[in-house]
């Protein structure tokens, strides 16, 4: 688990700097399943690198196919 929230991280570091280049003014949101998000990104060491990378996340029902929440409000 330690180790996706690593990869995750990185990604969320990386993605932003290279978007902003070809595309400024653009957001990035990584979308997670709901599960996935209670289970990682709202707890422990998952909440806290969120937190601190100020990490944007879109949480998602598979199951009703919809958007459940937003971090952050999408512009």
């Amino acid at each position: 688990m330690m180790k996706l929230i690593l990869y995750f991280s990185i990604l969320m570091l990386l993605l932003p700097i290279a978007l902003a280049e070809k595309q400024p003014g653009r957001k990035l949101y990584l979308g997670v399943e709901k599960r996935a998000f209670e289970q990682v990104f709202s707890q422990g060491i998952g909440r806290i690198v969120r937190e601190q990378i100020q990490m944007e996340i879109m949480v998602f029902d598979k199951d009703r196919e919809e958007v459940i929440q937003w971090t952050t409000e999408p512009t």
